[in-house]
């Protein structure tokens, strides 16, 4: 994961609005912001649909490429914020089942935020009091979140950690030494 102190402060940065998004990016990520954009447009369509939730807010993609390992994070809060390391995972990677990587990570990412966003009576009327500071399914069981995100990535995408086979391998070793 990248920090502040990671940060090139020569990295000029750029934003891109859709509607349901705000895609930051520094010089240089543009196609990819892009093509993020467009990704998390769609992913928003199906998987508020799938899940019967929309957020009500604005989500921020900030877009980095600044490691050399696959990752993202999700935060729900005062703002929605979607963290992206768009590098690739390498061949030996539980990702590594995939025909577009930028989905997949997306559609990943995405199903946590409108899982974890999702907020019914009382938390609503606290929400509205005192800001965007109680979400109930943040109470999720981290098993119940990360698997939920793991079957969306896999039936929302041709790809996904449900059909790798690296994870199947993984799986048939942890049964057959009772693990």
């Amino acid at each position: 994961r990248s920090s502040s102190a990671d940060q090139d402060p020569r990295w000029r940065w750029r934003t891109i609005e859709t509607d349901h998004f705000r895609v930051h990016y520094y010089e240089g990520l543009e196609r990819i912001a892009r093509r993020i954009a467009t990704i998390a447009e769609h992913a928003h369509e199906d998987l508020s649909e799938e899940l019967g939730w929309e957020p009500r807010r604005i989500t921020h993609l900030v877009v980095f490429d600044n490691t050399d390992y696959a990752q993202g994070i999700t935060y729900v809060g005062a703002q929605n914020r979607i963290e992206l390391w768009v590098v690739a995972p390498d061949s030996e990677s539980t990702l590594e089942d995939f025909e577009d990587w930028l989905t997949l990570l997306v559609t990943h990412e995405y199903t946590h935020l409108v899982h974890i966003d999702q907020a019914r009576g009382l938390p609503v009327l606290i929400n509205a009091i005192f800001g965007q500071v109680y979400h109930p399914m943040q109470f999720t069981p981290t098993w119940l979140t990360e698997g939920y995100a793991v079957h969306e990535e896999s039936t929302q995408t041709t790809g996904g950690r449900v059909r790798s086979s690296m994870f199947d391998m993984y799986l048939r070793m942890a049964v057959l030494e009772d693990e």
